[in-house]
Formats: structure tokens, sequence, C-alpha cells
């Protein structure tokens, strides 16, 4: 499957060194001017050495630097990319509110197209199976945790997200082969987040990686890794969460369809349950 160059930069920016990231970021800011360019002109323009370019290319999960020109190329004829820009001192609200709704746009977009459909169908699938569920998140991914655990609970599939970081190992720990493992991190280097998932892949847990780092040690200690990309500006943490609900959303909605009777079932008594509790 042909990923976007694009796409694929934005999404491994957190992994990249400080010298890579100027490369992948002098990049992003006009993906066009890099198609004329060689390696070593790019570096040359970077301040960077050949080998930093390269670098780069191979961290974002290219060959090398010219499969990721060529497809930066693609993106640059496929009209498919959103004209968005940082949020300057001079722009007013509507502009404001443009580059906001850009960098969600963008990163739903990069999500979509770096997505494989293979890997939702497999979550789904595991969860069908798994005889206990738990979901581990901090911060704002914690916000991510807490909806896929009243989706889950909407679904007729019994799980935990409890939002303290000690409870959530507590939880973990008692999970064993068989049993499905959700963890949820932007970033990918959350100390607590990481642990969990290791002792709990060592217990033949399944690890389901939900992450903005597709190259993370959170995502090389996780079975199966969704990468929510993100919009690429001051809005990124927002735009990633977008990103990361819309992720949930797919899998569990795949789950829906494949088990519909049970779906129905189950919201239908959930939504009797609220109506005592609607004005």
């Amino acid at each position: 499957m042909n990923f976007s160059g694009t796409a694929r930069l934005r999404a491994a920016l957190d992994s990249f060194s400080d010298s890579e990231a100027d490369v992948a970021n002098w990049i992003l800011s006009d993906p066009r001017r890099i198609l004329p360019l060689s390696m070593a002109e790019v570096a040359e323009a970077c301040n960077v050495s050949d080998t930093t370019v390269l670098r780069c290319a191979r961290r974002a999960g290219f060959a090398g630097y010219t499969e990721l020109k060529l497809a930066v190329a693609q993106d640059a004829v496929s009209d498919s990319e959103i004209i968005q820009g940082e949020v300057t001192a001079e722009d007013d609200a509507a502009s404001v509110v443009r580059k906001v709704f850009a960098a969600s746009a963008q990163a739903l977009q990069d999500t979509q197209v770096l997505l494989q459909a293979q890997a939702v169908d497999t979550v789904a699938k595991r969860l069908e199976t798994a005889t206990a569920v738990s979901i581990a998140g901090v911060g704002m991914s914690s916000l991510v945790a807490q909806a896929l655990y009243q989706r889950l609970a909407r679904l007729g599939i019994r799980a935990d997200a409890p939002q303290d970081s000690q409870l959530q190992a507590m939880h973990a720990s008692m999970l064993g082969k068989g049993d499905l493992l959700f963890v949820i991190s932007r970033t990918g280097v959350t100390r607590d987040i990481l642990t969990i998932a290791r002792k709990a892949r060592e217990s033949g847990v399944t690890v389901v990686c939900i992450s903005g780092n597709s190259r993370s040690p959170l995502a090389l200690e996780s079975d199966i890794v969704l990468v929510a990309a993100s919009g690429g500006f001051q809005s990124e943490p927002m735009a990633s969460l977008v990103a990361m609900l819309a992720l949930v959303d797919a899998v569990l909605v795949r789950f829906a369809q494949q088990h519909p009777d049970q779906a129905r079932s189950f919201d239908s008594r959930f939504a009797q349950a609220i109506v005592p509790k609607s004005l």
C-alpha cells in the first residue's frame, strides 16, 4: 500500500532527532520544492548532512530518499493536501478558526491514509474473543480511554478503564493470555504506560496501541498499532485527540457491523437507562 509522503513525515515527527525534524519540517512547509532537488541539495538547504536526510526518510518508513520524494510527488499532484499554516499574532478570529479546523481535518485525512484496514479488522475480532479488556491512558489520552470504555459498554463488552495510573497497572497485571489491553499515548513515550504494556505482553496479553508515533517505544511493545496523525501545528494535541477518537470509532463501528443484534440490544438498554436522567 502506498502511503502519503507528507502524512508519513507528520506521523513520525515525534521520533526524529532535532536535525531530522529540521529536514521533515522543511519538506512539510512546502512539499513541492523537494521535487527537483537531490538529496545533497536538500541537505544543503537544511544545513545538515546527506546522511541526516537519508535517516529522516528511513525513520519515516521509506527505503530511501528517492522513495520519499516519489511519495511527496504523488501528494503534490493529488490535490489532497489541505492548505493551512501557523497561527500568528496578526490572525483575526476567522483565520484562527480556519487554521484550527484545518489542522483537525488534516489529522483525520493523514490518519486515514496511514491506517491499514486489516488492523481495524484484527482489533474488532480480538474484542470478540477477549475474556477481559482493560484500557490505559493518562493526560489527554485518558479522554480517549474513557470514550473507548463508554463505547465498549454500549456494545455489551465489559471493560475497565481506571484513570489512576497505579490502578491501571494493577488491573493490567490481572490480565492473561487471551485478554486485550488498549494503551493510549500520543507520544508513545509515557513511562507508566510503557511499563504496563511491556508487562502485559510478557503475560501473553494482546496489546493494542493507539498513538501518534508508529516507531515509539510503546508501539514497539505492542502487537497492533493504530497511528493517529497530528495536524502539525499549535493545536497538534487536540488534532491528534480528534484522530485517536476517529480510530476508536472505526474499530467499534466495525465490531457493531459484525454483531448488529448485540449492538442494537445493548444500545437500546443503555438508552433506556439514561432516559430518567433526561429533561
